[in-house]
């Protein structure tokens, strides 16, 4: 399994940006996310004495991803549905009609990449719960072509009618055959989390990181 904290895809949300805001809003609610999340995950970097930032990083991205897109606030809300319904100043219209359409489409799932077309950016890729194909708008991923081999996991939004990658800690696993005809259950992003950085995690003793950046295109 492999982690990566990617720069690339669409500018429009940064997930550390929310959980300021909401830090700044309402005090304590980021740190009751982490608590939660450690609960859950056990990450191994609060076992070790002094881990690598890199690793720090990593824990880093996937808690805010999370905090953001999928924990559940006391009124069954997550951070970014609440953002989007009270955007704050300085976002023009055009931005707040895309926030609200990443609230309403946003979702991690696996997927097999069938084509990379690395001048458009473009990627093809199947939903490997349900066989649903989508086209990708994102360099990262158009670039990266031993992607094409085993499943990726990624969290992706429809805006205005072109799907991007949403997360910044895609994950793929390399051991995971293609299948045809089958489908597998669509895990949540916190059980991959677990598995992938998780103290007892079934991918952590094959963990490779790498930081991506996509390259402009001739």
């Amino acid at each position: 399994m492999k982690g990566k904290r990617l720069r690339g895809g669409i500018d429009l949300l940064d997930p550390m940006k929310v959980a300021e805001y909401w830090d700044r809003h309402e005090h304590g609610t980021v740190y009751r996310g982490w608590e939660r999340f450690c609960r859950e995950v056990d990450p191994y970097i609060t076992h070790v004495k002094a881990p690598r930032d890199i690793d720090v990083d990593l824990v880093d991205s996937m808690f805010f991803e999370w905090f953001v897109f999928d924990y559940r606030m006391s009124d069954g809300r997550t951070p970014l549905e609440i953002y989007a319904e009270c955007a704050p100043d300085g976002l023009d219209a055009c931005k707040r009609s895309l926030m609200c359409q990443l609230r309403q489409t946003q979702r991690f799932a696996q997927y097999w990449v069938f084509g990379q077309d690395p001048q458009a950016g473009v990627s093809t890729l199947r939903d490997a719960s349900n066989g649903e194909v989508l086209m990708l708008r994102d360099d990262i991923v158009a670039q990266t072509p031993w992607w094409q081999h085993g499943l990726l996991g990624l969290r992706v939004a429809l805006l205005d009618g072109t799907w991007y990658m949403m997360g910044r800690t895609p994950m793929h696993d390399a051991g995971r055959p293609l299948s045809v005809t089958g489908y597998i259950e669509r895990p949540t992003f916190l059980s991959l989390v677990q598995k992938t950085v998780g103290l007892d995690g079934e991918y952590l003793d094959s963990v490779q990181l790498h930081e991506y950046v996509a390259v402009d295109a001739a």
